[in-house]
């Protein structure tokens, strides 16, 4: 029997991708041939099926995260040291930066199969490690290997759903791992309520190391199911090995062309400057910016940046493909990416702190008010991935709105960040609405653009570079606002405090201080007045980057979805 065709064969205007931005020969690597065998004999069922496991999956791990954001910063200051949580947070941005490309390849090396189950081994070994610390450096190696396997699942779902979808289908379908946020918005709040209630944060984090393996079962279920359908089709050719797997002359030659073709020396190099700039940021305090400490990390992090450049420009298997750089459809997508991940990471970094001690929020309140800029993508952005299935043909003047949405959002946070009256509450919800519309128009439809300017075989490293900038930008916006928040904060906290041990303790552990101080106390109102200030100055810095989102999404092209069927070449219309 023929076997069945996929949703790439129904749509009219099929997946495709143009061939001159391709910066080799016309050839699919071993994972894409891998699945491009497994989406031709997929049925209607089948590829429902795989994409209702993606959203259980997802239900887990978004949720997971969600939660880390309330149990991190509590587990930072339980080791009297609340604000090293963001460069925490830049430690594992800069490490999922270089795993990022190194997970893209790897996809195409060994299969997107094998890329799953190795976040099956890398997020729980990281959530065991973060439960059981007890100081911030091994809880920090912890959540850099949560973040490992979390790069590895998310972009290997991401690269699936491009596998089995056409460029039409596809802004909806991305809109599949974010839709847990409708249920997860909600119940986020209750479970760590009662968490940190009852038990710790210990208990909030470890359990998850039981629970995302079991959630991820269904999925690698259906991935293996496919992958057997293809096995028993006598029809169908079984995918080529991967061209690493056959070595000549043992095992040193094998790992000699993996180490080539990863751009491990590109890697390291990018990785290691990204630590030496950022970290030395986030750590910085008012007196110590002339010590050695400080000075020579950033100077010989800029060093090491111009030499991963120079490495890249003359090295034959880069990490940045310039080739297809020169396209106006993808350069200004991924300086997009980054600015949009420094805005976020700068609203998000201390959105949690500033509305339980600043507010008077309840736990359970600031985590749903935290999540509800990814409750209102996925409510709304279901909707436009509908739209743009039945109407839109091009997606450049979503992603214009959008952007003009996501500034004016800014500019309302940044004007309630600076106040802490009753109104601040119902502005500071109301500009994570507007953050959400804004960023549902053109957080996923960027990603389809880019796509529908390359060719299939492209889609991972593209799609891998791409998340490479969210991860730079997630980086770069928790140190920027670490920066601002150790340099201001402990002087304005001295200022209104006029007590150094009352000022120290609301530093170091803001959450022991707010319950020891209540709402209406003077010591409570000068720290919220402080963090208002911090707030104000860190949102003002976000809304010069999402303005200049708007100058590049007015930049970009945008190409028409479905302009090409195929990397051969052939018109669709």
């Amino acid at each position: 029997m023929a076997p069945q065709r996929s949703y790439q064969d129904l749509d009219d205007d099929d997946d495709a991708n143009p061939p001159r931005n391709s910066p080799g020969p016309n050839r699919q690597d071993y994972g894409a041939q891998q699945m491009a065998a497994m989406s031709a004999h997929m049925t209607k069922f089948n590829q429902f099926g795989l994409l209702c496991s993606i959203f259980l999956l997802a239900c887990a791990y978004t949720l997971c995260n969600i939660l880390a954001s309330v149990y991190e910063p509590t587990a930072t200051a339980s080791f009297q040291n609340h604000s090293f949580f963001v460069t925490i947070s830049t430690i594992h941005a800069a490490v999922s930066l270089g795993a990022m490309t190194t997970v893209g390849r790897l996809t195409d090396l060994v299969g997107r199969p094998a890329i799953v189950v190795a976040s099956l081994a890398l997020m729980p070994l990281g959530l065991v490690i973060q439960a059981t610390a007890n100081n911030v450096i091994p809880f920090a190696v912890g959540v850099a290997l949560y973040q490992l396997g979390l790069t590895c699942i998310i972009l290997a779902i991401y690269i699936i759903i491009a596998d089995i979808t056409s460029l039409r289908s596809r802004v909806f379908c991305y809109y599949i791992p974010a839709l847990p946020a409708l249920i997860n918005t909600w119940t986020a709040g209750n479970i760590s309520s009662v968490v940190l209630k009852n038990t710790t944060w210990r208990w909030g984090i470890g359990m998850w190391a039981l629970i995302y393996p079991v959630a991820a079962m269904p999925f690698l279920c259906c991935l293996w199911a496919g992958l057997r359908r293809v096995r028993r089709a006598s029809a169908a050719p079984s995918p080529p090995k991967p061209r690493t797997s056959e070595p000549r002359g043992g095992s040193w030659p094998f790992l000699v062309s993996l180490f080539w073709q990863l751009d491990t020396v590109g890697n390291l190099l990018l990785i290691a400057a990204l630590n030496l700039i950022l970290l030395p940021l986030c750590s910085a305090r008012r007196a110590s910016w002339n010590s050695p400490g400080i000075i020579a990390p950033l100077v010989f992090g800029v060093l090491t940046l111009l030499v991963w450049v120079r490495w890249e420009m003359r090295c034959k298997q880069p990490l940045v493909p310039f080739k297809l750089l020169k396209d106006r459809a993808i350069w200004p997508a991924f300086l997009m990416a980054l600015l949009f991940d420094t805005s976020h990471a700068l609203q998000g970094s201390f959105l949690y702190t500033h509305l339980v001690v600043a507010l008077g929020e309840s736990v359970m309140s600031a985590t749903r008010i935290t999540a509800l800029y990814k409750f209102v993508i996925a409510l709304m952005g279901s909707l436009i991935g509908l739209a743009a299935y039945f109407k839109l043909r091009r997606l450049k003047l979503l992603i214009i709105v959008g952007n003009v949405l996501f500034t004016v959002g800014f500019g309302v946070l940044a004007y309630v960040r600076g106040s802490v009256s009753l109104s601040s509450h119902i502005n500071i919800i109301v500009s994570q609405v507007f953050l959400g519309i804004g960023g549902s128009m053109f957080v996923y439809p960027i990603q389809v653009n880019v796509q529908a300017a390359c060719r299939r075989e492209n889609v991972a490293a593209v799609m891998s570079l791409f998340f490479c900038c969210n991860c730079m930008g997630i980086a770069l916006g928790n140190a920027i606002a670490g920066t601002i928040w150790n340099q201001l904060l402990p002087g304005l906290l001295n200022d209104a405090l006029g007590n150094s041990g009352e000022a120290q303790s609301a530093f170091a552990d803001p959450f022991t201080f707010a319950k020891s101080h209540p709402l209406g106390t003077s010591e409570r109102d000068a720290v919220a007045m402080s963090y208002a200030q911090v707030q104000r100055v860190i949102c003002l810095v976000g809304v010069g980057t999402a303005a200049l989102q708007v100058v590049f999404a007015l930049i970009i092209r945008g190409p028409k979805l479905g302009e090409w069927r195929d990397a051969s070449g052939v018109r669709t219309d």
